[in-house]
């Protein structure tokens, strides 16, 4: 038998447990940035421009606070599934290899429908939020990031978020992954 199912176990569940931290300290960014704002502008030395980006990167995160929370529950809920699946890979369990497959095409889906919302939706409304704030306060952002150049980091990400589902269902979903598991035991009755 290969090492794959053990290390590809080991791994989901490294990978598991890091996301599932990350997912729950998302959570909090929100909330966290509304305080960060109003604690920094009663800083006295504080500047028009600095209160308006402070402003405007908590109106962004607070129009997409919605999407922001189910999108880290779902995160959640997939690193969780994640781990138990990494310690079923580990144990050479078939339900694990099953269970794997599901989980990466799963994992393959929402990444993609995630791309797909940041891009088309998400994206423009934090910008046109910004450009709002800014106005507000008469000044303009010293830099900003181009939509073509949000859009690439948006799919550098997106594109390592896939690379592990992939590589997960390319090396278990193939026929030959199925002799590296145990077999179910049969019990048999006592006589």
């Amino acid at each position: 038998m290969r090492k794959t199912p053990v290390v590809l176990g080991v791994l989901s569940i490294i990978f598991g447990s890091l996301t599932t931290v990350l997912s729950l300290l998302t959570a909090f960014i929100g909330p966290s940035l509304t305080k960060l704002t109003q604690f920094a502008a009663n800083l006295p030395s504080q500047g028009e421009l600095q209160r308006a980006q402070m402003e405007a990167a908590a109106a962004s995160f607070s129009t997409l606070g919605r999407y922001i929370a189910v999108s880290a529950a779902i995160f959640s809920i997939l690193s969780i599934a994640l781990v138990v699946i990494g310690v079923g890979l580990y144990r050479r369990r078939p339900w694990a290899r099953r269970a794997s497959i599901a989980w990466s095409l799963v994992g393959i889906a929402f990444v993609i429908a995630s791309f797909v919302f940041t891009v088309g939706y998400a994206q423009p409304q934090q910008r046109e939020v910004q450009h709002a704030i800014y106005a507000a306060h008469g000044v303009t952002p010293p830099f900003e990031l181009s939509a073509a150049a949000q859009t690439a980091m948006v799919l550098f990400s997106s594109l390592l978020n896939c690379a592990f589902p992939a590589v997960l269902l390319a090396l278990i979903g193939r026929r030959s992954a199925v002799a590296d598991f145990l077999p179910a035991t049969v019990s048999t009755p006592a006589a």
